[in-house]
């Protein structure tokens, strides 16, 4: 057996907290609207930026201009929040699916800590 791994514990950015948020109500949108059997989520931090991509091979056909009504609901209050950290969110859903969400969020990564 290993021993526990021990690292100084530090904040975790606003940011990133609700890109993992996003992300997690993001795959329980495909699973509740949209039939999928598979869901792919992928979250990579740049030097600048995060981006998280969520995608099923659902039924999609999600219009466009539903997309800043009270019709998408949870894709709006994503987007609104993901505004708050001057984030964008990208949907395409085409009728036949699927439908793929890209969320790219500024960041700048903490320095690191000097002992």
């Amino acid at each position: 057996m290993l021993p526990p791994h021990r690292a100084a514990a530090s904040p975790i950015p606003q940011q990133v907290q609700y890109g993992l948020h996003a992300a997690a109500e993001l795959v329980t949108n495909a699973v509740k609207h949209a039939n999928a059997q598979n869901i792919t989520v992928s979250i990579t931090q740049g030097k600048s930026l995060i981006m998280l991509e969520v995608q099923d091979d659902g039924t999609g056909g999600i219009p466009q201009d539903a997309l800043g009504s009270k019709a998408s609901g949870g894709l709006e209050g994503i987007r609104r929040r993901l505004a708050t950290f001057d984030g964008e969110m990208f949907v395409s859903s085409p009728a036949e699916g699927p439908t793929s969400v890209r969320a790219i969020v500024p960041y700048a990564a903490p320095a690191p800590q000097q002992h």
